[in-house]
């Protein structure tokens, strides 16, 4: 995508809500919305929970995918590694 920095600050000025999760706060990071830093080694068991959360909260049907992540619960992310649920924020404000 040309220009991503633009396109995201378009969309948070229609009022969308951009949050990026990254263990690296990039450029596009620097731009847009809220960064939540994750330490390069949890990212595969946040996003797992945000799945867990997000498929709970909003969707219907995608059963495969909702055993998949049925087990990553937030408390059980927080468990795996010692570092802060930051997503229970971003799942709160969704």
């Amino acid at each position: 995508m040309p220009h991503p920095g633009k396109r995201l600050r378009e969309i948070e000025a229609h009022g969308g809500k951009i949050w990026i999760v990254d263990p690296r706060r990039t450029e596009t990071a620097k731009v847009a919305g809220e960064y939540v830093a994750l330490p390069p080694d949890i990212d595969v068991f946040f996003y797992l929970s945000f799945r867990q959360a997000l498929i709970a909260k909003c969707t219907r049907g995608f059963e495969e995918i909702r055993t998949l992540v049925e087990p990553w619960t937030l408390a059980r992310r927080a468990s795996a590694r010692s570092s802060p649920s930051d997503h229970e924020t971003i799942c709160e404000n969704t």
